[in-house]
């Protein structure tokens, strides 16, 4: 039987230096989400265990983005009125922080479980997901509903190099990270663990049905509630 490895979600880098000491000593590896792009700058403890007990694995997400991507394109087709209502984006809505950096938002950044859906204006930005987390299918669908921005600049470290972001709604990110990662764990076996507590336990089952249940608050497309997130 092989050795089961962790899959650290939603985020890629890893907050808690605690934790990842602790998981260090339960488990064989722990794999975390990132192309060969992504701009990765770990804290003192991770790059140890990279490099030293090659306890940090990356997984790329092209096979799992290419996979769930018709799942969301449909869901963008079906309901682009409402979506575009709720998780529209603008230019002026961009943060202009680092997204690479790990202390660049609190960590419920994409969002919460059962969030549910607020006017745009009580939105308070954007977040950034790595442009290789998504399928080149899905990121046009994103940009052609106005659903997503492609965002281009350089991270506080990496000097004038720059990195394409795909700009999104908190919830949007949050929603597809999950979905994500329960497609990955499926495909390599792997099991989700966090130091995200609240995201623990909604990682399994993301089909077409779920990914708009989650979007819509569980309820049917127009009868969303109006009330401040909880965040």
């Amino acid at each position: 039987m092989a050795p089961r490895i962790g899959l650290y979600f939603p985020y890629v880098h890893i907050r808690d230096a605690a934790w990842v000491k602790a998981t260090a000593l339960y488990w064989p590896a722990l794999a975390r989400v990132a192309g060969a792009d992504y701009p990765v700058h770990d804290s003192d403890t991770v790059r140890a265990l990279a490099d030293g007990l090659d306890f940090i694995r990356q997984v790329s997400p092209g096979p799992a983005a290419e996979a769930i991507a018709p799942h969301f394109i449909r869901v963008i087709r079906e309901h682009h009125a409402e979506l575009h209502r709720y998780f529209g984006v603008s230019p002026d809505d961009i943060d202009e922080s680092d997204p690479s950096d790990p202390q660049w938002r609190p960590v419920n950044r994409y969002g919460r479980p059962g969030e549910v859906w607020r006017p745009r204006d009580e939105r308070t930005s954007l977040v950034e997901v790595h442009w290789e987390e998504f399928a080149p299918t899905l990121r046009q669908a994103l940009l052609d509903s106005e659903l997503g921005l492609n965002t281009r600049r350089p991270t506080l470290l990496s000097g004038d190099e720059e990195y394409d972001w795909m700009s999104v709604d908190p919830k949007f990110a949050w929603v597809y990270k999950m979905a994500l990662t329960d497609e990955l764990s499926r495909r390599h076996g792997l099991t989700p663990i966090t130091d995200n507590p609240a995201s623990q336990q909604q990682v399994h089952d993301w089909d077409q049905a779920r990914i708009a249940a989650e979007l819509f608050d569980h309820r049917p497309p127009g009868r969303a509630r109006y009330r401040r997130s909880p965040c």
